[in-house]
């Protein structure tokens, strides 16, 4: 049997610190995840009830219609998103505040018997676990951090131009899991601080804001001496040995988790 071949904009959203919480404040964040994806893609003109959403507790992945105009996604929903985020946090404290990673990206993306198969889920997977993302959440002043997959980046914020985004938006990390060795592109909607932020990288040469990856995609990162773990980011286990980095590459030895906090 041969299977119908689909490129679809994948979505996927984790929440931050979920598996430290209570369980009535993980029944509350589940709720709030789906309602707040609902409203946001209402207020870009989009419906979630086309969508093909795989749940997953703290998060999902959802696997959007051939039509949906990518640009709407990118920019009204995220914005959106996160602003209905800052709504929720307003009257929290910070045990109960519900703040996400998000990652966005197009690819194949197959239905099979657990889930999606194809490269589509595996790399917007690995975004959205990827350290330099999880790092930019912990240093954020706001809610939501999004990362941005090098198609998308270039196809819609760039050349397009469709968007309100503009490139000094974003940021240019590399990353590197297991066999995933990319550039993506990070935002902090709203606060607008990525540039500022620590994510445990030197900047590498010509990472100014705005400035496009040098052809050939992620510049070079290899192995070295002088490894060491990453600290465990909240409701995460221990982050793998991340090895030598260069030019503000991390190579990454060990599982990659989709959807679920430990």
């Amino acid at each position: 049997m041969t299977n119908t071949f689909r490129r679809s904009l994948l979505l996927a959203l984790d929440a931050q610190g979920y598996g430290s919480k209570e369980d009535w404040l993980q029944r509350s964040i589940q709720k709030a995840i789906l309602e707040h994806l609902e409203g946001a893609a209402e207020d870009a003109g989009l419906s979630t009830g086309r969508w093909e959403i795989q749940k997953g507790g703290d998060g999902l992945l959802a696997v959007l219609p051939p039509d949906t105009p990518e640009e709407k996604v990118l920019d009204p929903l995220v914005r959106s998103f996160a602003r209905r985020l800052r709504e929720h946090n307003r009257e929290r404290n910070a045990e109960s505040a519900l703040r996400m990673r998000a990652a966005l990206h197009v690819g194949p993306a197959t239905p099979a018997a657990n889930g999606y198969s194809g490269d589509g889920p595996v790399r917007v997977g690995r975004l959205l676990d990827s350290p330099p993302l999880r790092r930019a959440l912990a240093a954020t002043s706001g809610s939501l951090a999004v990362a941005v997959s090098e198609p998308l980046y270039r196809d819609v914020i760039v050349a397009a131009g469709c968007t309100q985004w503009t490139a000094e938006d974003f940021r240019q990390v590399a990353v590197h899991v297991k066999e995933t060795r990319e550039p993506a592109w990070l935002c902090t909607p709203l606060v607008g601080d990525i540039h500022s932020l620590d994510l445990g990288d030197p900047p590498a040469p010509g990472d100014a804001p705005g400035d496009a990856p040098a052809p050939g995609g992620v510049r070079a990162a290899v192995q070295g001496s002088g490894s060491a773990a990453a600290p465990a980011q909240e409701g995460h286990a221990a982050s793998p040995v991340i090895n030598t980095q260069m030019n503000g590459g991390v190579v990454i030895h060990g599982p990659v988790n989709f959807g679920i906090s430990k």
